[in-house]
């Protein structure tokens, strides 16, 4: 096993191929270029949680079979914000097409006046990231190898930017990232991503059909800034068919100017949100994880500032979940194939985190099933979500939210489930000093099992942390079944529901009676006081010094 930051490269074909490089930089400076199998890089999540960061690597008959994180890498993954200034050096190839263009034209692109990617970055971020301090470095250079040495017996992207580099003799301090232009192609793709050759956060190698429409340059930075491709759904393992993403469709809907040829779209919430934190808390609307119904506004995610949502965040646990986005043509969104409410499916553990859901008609198609509008519902039946499209605004939507099938926070609250045989029920910690489950029928409220506390005189709890947030007033109907034998002592009986929050903790009691030989039911309605993200439970005794008391049935309905 070895351990480094790993550069992942996005080759970007003309004609639709998607390609990977992967590179491992080892403390001591070595760089080993990593076979990685797609689903490996994928199962260790991918963009969002291993590229360019530390990783840990099993290597076994030369293929990387297991990748796993390790810790921030150079690059990390907080934040892009703030000045991002970049570097063009051109390079030509010996003997090659020399399609080159003037050095006002490659200056000229960076400019924060439209169509210059200063102005679509800052458009993008909402003013939260600036090019500034951007260059063109003049001349254009030539490399010491013709272009096929550089890919036809496999792409050595490392070895073409450090060539370049090399040739140009820029200096590269105070950038954050290079964007190399080459004046023929170099095998089928533009590239967007890192380099070892570079020292630099960011780097891209681009053909002149990349440079020629600068959604490609567009695109192959966002790559640079760590953001993968999204996809429709039509399951066809094509990553550039999303007509909504300038990191999918990046040829797809677009405004043309006439200088600069194809400009790239906006990229989808999910990126601006979770992997580039531009959207602020405030316009961020999380859907709580318990049953109810919200109805708000979601303004268009092209437009600068707004008092109400950017999008909504549904999350179903284990990484998995939706956001809920609108699309108006604004900005640079203008000639976009429709106005609508875009859901994306999201996940990370996958070659594209966000799919577009309803999109399930191919490339090249303005993809109308992924297109909510007034009157329309989405819904997803196994997970109890629904999102309708109540109403148009002039910048965006209103949308109902609905999450009836009430996610229930509680896991394994009759004790049935034991996979470890450890006697402590799946899903609960033990706190105490003697606690075991008994799977007998005869003595269960529900199902076979229950739980039983031995008095020992000191205090004994199961406890369960639910991993699920809610506003301050947020109610809970928690009930519990309980029962006891030859108990001695004076216990006191119950459980303890634990809402914490940026703003501390709360805690609130349900108390029971006195324990009988039969099961006696206890219900409370607790409420929360504060914001939440995290609810812990506790139930059991204290002061019993002998006999028995058996929990059962334990349920938590918002």
């Amino acid at each position: 096993m070895v351990e480094g930051q790993l550069l992942v490269a996005h080759g970007d074909g003309f004609d639709g191929e998607y390609l990977r490089e992967f590179t491992l930089m080892l403390d001591d400076g070595t760089v080993v270029d990593l076979d990685i199998d797609g689903e490996v890089y994928d199962a260790a999540g991918g963009d969002l949680i291993v590229a360019n960061q530390r990783v840990e690597v099993t290597i076994e008959d030369g293929q990387a079979t297991r990748l796993a994180y390790a810790g921030p890498g150079e690059a990390g993954t907080d934040a892009v914000i703030g000045p991002q200034p970049w570097l063009t050096i051109k390079c030509e190839f010996p003997g090659g097409s020399n399609e080159t263009a003037p050095e006002s034209y490659f200056q000229n692109m960076y400019s924060n006046t439209y169509p210059g990617l200063g102005h679509y970055w800052q458009r993008q971020s909402f003013s939260q990231v600036n090019i500034n301090g951007s260059n063109n470095y003049n001349g254009w250079h030539t490399l010491p190898n013709p272009s096929g040495y550089y890919w036809e017996n496999g792409y050595k992207l490392n070895e073409l930017a450090g060539d370049c580099l090399a040739a140009s003799n820029a200096n590269v301090s105070g950038y954050i990232g290079v964007n190399f232009m080459f004046d023929e192609t170099f095998g089928c793709c533009a590239w967007g991503g890192g380099s070892s050759a570079v020292p630099v956060q960011r780097v891209t190698w681009n053909p002149p059909w990349a440079w020629q429409d600068i959604t490609v340059i567009a695109h192959e930075m966002g790559h640079g800034f760590g953001l993968p491709h999204s996809n429709n759904y039509d399951m066809d393992g094509d990553p550039y068919d999303n007509p909504y993403d300038v990191m999918s469709g990046a040829f797809l809907y677009n405004i043309v100017d006439p200088t600069y040829g194809q400009l790239g779209k906006h990229t989808i919430s999910y990126h601006k949100d979770a992997l580039l934190g531009w959207i602020p808390d405030d316009n961020r609307f999380e859907v709580p994880a318990f049953g109810d119904t919200y109805r708000l506004t979601i303004e268009n995610i092209a437009r600068q500032s707004t008092d109400e949502y950017y999008l909504a965040t549904i999350d179903l646990g284990s990484s998995y979940g939706y956001t809920v986005e609108a699309r108006h043509s604004e900005d640079y969104d203008l000639t976009i194939p429709g106005e609508a409410i875009l859901i994306h499916e999201t996940y990370p553990f996958r070659t594209e985190d966000a799919w577009l859901a309803g999109c399930t008609s191919g490339a090249d198609t303005p993809c109308s099933g992924g297109q909510w509008t007034v009157g329309e519902t989405f819904t997803d039946a196994a997970n109890d979500i629904r999102v309708r499209v109540e109403e148009k605004t002039t910048h965006g939507f209103v949308v109902s939210i609905s999450n009836d099938g009430a996610i229930k926070p509680l896991a394994n609250g009759s004790f049935e489930a034991d996979p470890n045989s450890d006697d402590i029920p799946d899903g609960w910690n033990f706190n105490g000093g003697d606690g075991f489950q008994l799977c007998n029928a005869q003595y269960a409220d529900t199902g076979s099992c229950l739980f039983v506390f031995k008095g020992t005189g000191g205090t004994d709890a199961l406890i369960q942390t639910l991993d699920v947030s809610g506003s301050s007033g947020t109610s809970f109907d928690l009930s519990f079944k309980y029962r006891g034998t030859d108990i001695t002592g004076n216990p006191f009986v119950g459980m303890r529901i634990e809402f914490s929050g940026p703003g501390g903790s709360q805690s609130v009691n349900c108390l029971a009676n006195a324990p009988t030989v039969g099961f006696q039911t206890k219900t409370c309605t607790v409420t929360a006081n504060q914001n939440f993200n995290q609810i812990r439970l506790y139930g059991g005794w204290r002061g019993a010094t002998g006999g028995f008391l058996a929990f059962d049935s334990i349920t938590l309905t918002p």
